[in-house]
This record gives C-alpha cells, structure tokens and sequence, in this order.
C-alpha cells in the first residue's frame, strides 16, 4: 500500500474497508478505450511511471494497446493536423 493510500486509510472508515476487503487497485497499467467518430475505437494501455526526485509526481502515457490501435492512433493524429 503507497503512502497516499495509508494515508487515505487513516482519514477514511469508509477507505480502510475497501482497502482491507482488496477494493483498492495497486498501481499499474489499465486499458483506457476511447471511440473518436472519425476512426472509431481506440485501445490505450495507461502507464503511470514515478518522476524521479520529484515526491508524489507521476506522468501518464497512453500507449495503443494493439497494432490496430496504433494505425487508428495515427490516423486519428493525421486527420487533427489537416
């Protein structure tokens, strides 16, 4: 458990339950979906690698999930610069 959600824990009953019962996720990659109409559905894997030096900063990068997403990615990034 990081120390935000220890944290969580002692302000929160409510918190403490889920974290006791194994309702609170560690960190690590999700998959985000996102639909755009001009390309359709787009899988993303969200990774939250720490910021080095710099306490409780974090970034968040949204990798295509699939060789599929990638190319409807791109397309997506295309047709925004036209």
């Amino acid at each position: 458990m990081g120390v935000a959600d220890r944290a969580a824990v002692a302000l929160s009953v409510d918190f403490a339950r889920l974290a006791e019962a194994g309702g609170v996720s560690p960190p690590g990659n999700r998959m985000k979906v996102i639909q755009r109409a001009s390309v359709g559905e787009i899988r993303l894997v969200s990774t939250s690698p720490a910021v080095g030096g710099v306490p409780e900063t974090r970034i968040v990068v949204y990798p295509p999930a699939d060789e599929e997403s990638r190319k409807l990615t791109e397309a997506f990034a295309a047709s925004m610069i036209r």
